[in-house]
């Protein structure tokens, strides 16, 4: 039964109007994200596509097959001014369409900027360019990745404790070492670390939120 309801669906929507029916006047649909890495071949390259994929702020309309938006042709098949029930159901189960909106373009841009300067990449540009066509858009994301730096020297300030600071700069737990490429979700690590050692020394208020690093 329900294959036949999908295979009925899917006939409905091969015949149904354009998937921009629902887009007001003057706006367009998102179709998609085009991300571009310079040099992204090369083998000290530590970010991918995928990552900055999943931190933009706005993402086109789920596809099937990576191509046909279908949840959006159900939603299409509805008539927004129709109450009925069958027109309410689609609309239920459908997916309103993504519009454009060029403001969290801006917004996405520093969120990459963001995750490159925690990847190390500090001073990297990134160029970004829309194509509209038929009330449809594509957003460019052009990356040229910045310079990456490592970790030259390591300091940890001495607490009152002769015990704990061994623990602390104990080398083979110690999880920054010279040389390594700068990594925030590595330095959050490390105050992990520290905060559990303190912990469990008695300071049981003390929080990784205590520790900062420049």
């Amino acid at each position: 039964m329900r294959l036949i309801l999908l295979i009925f669906f899917l006939i409905l929507i091969s015949q149904s109007c354009s998937i921009t029916k629902h887009v007001p006047y003057n706006k367009s649909l998102l179709i998609g994200n085009n991300i571009v890495i310079q040099n992204e071949n090369k083998e000290d390259v530590l970010i991918t596509k995928s990552e900055i994929f999943n931190i933009l702020k706005q993402k086109p309309n789920k596809n099937i097959f990576s191509f046909y938006p279908f949840h959006l042709s159900i939603y299409n098949l509805s008539d927004s001014l129709n109450k009925k029930w069958l027109h309410k159901y689609l609309r239920k189960i459908g997916e309103e369409p993504i519009i454009f909106d060029r403001k969290l373009v801006e917004k996405s841009k520093v969120q990459i900027e963001r995750l490159l300067a925690n990847k190390g990449y500090f001073n990297s540009f990134i160029n970004t360019s829309i194509n509209t066509y038929k009330k449809k858009s594509t957003i460019n994301f052009n990356i040229e990745l910045g310079k990456i730096y490592k970790l030259n020297k390591i300091n940890y300030p001495e607490i009152n404790n002769d015990e704990i600071n061994k623990k602390i700069k104990n080398e083979k737990k110690i999880l920054l070492k010279k040389g390594d490429l700068l990594n925030a979700e590595k330095l959050d690590l490390e105050r992990i670390r520290i905060t559990e050692i303190l912990q469990n020394h008695g300071y049981f208020n003390f929080k990784r939120e205590n520790i900062f690093f420049e």
